[in-house]
């Protein structure tokens, strides 16, 4: 099942695991609404900054779940994932904020 969402909620219980919930992708310019296939993904562990997520749009295939143009997680089954690296996951964010804001990068 792909997903093609925004990230309404991070949430993280005590011992590290959570979820992320998914609203529809509103269209943008010139696109059609997205279909976030899921209303929720589940995870074991995440980085500690996965709480950047929250209103970003991602999207995915039934292995991979994607932030810009990087991958972010690996799903595993029909509603969890695992997050790759920290340091992977960070440079993910980073450049989807230098994308979205691109005076930042000068």
């Amino acid at each position: 099942m792909s997903i093609d969402a925004v990230v309404k909620t991070v949430i993280i219980n005590e011992d590290g695991s959570g979820r992320l919930d998914l609203i529809d992708r509103p269209a943008g310019r010139g696109s059609n609404d997205g279909i976030a296939g899921q209303r929720s993904l589940h995870f074991d562990s995440a980085p500690e900054e996965v709480t950047a997520l929250n209103w970003r749009p991602i999207w995915g295939s039934a292995n991979e779940i994607i932030l810009g143009e990087r991958k972010i997680a690996d799903r595993i089954g029909y509603t969890r994932i695992r997050f790759v690296e920290r340091d992977l996951f960070v440079a993910a964010i980073v450049e989807y904020n230098l994308r979205q804001t691109p005076d930042l990068a000068r």
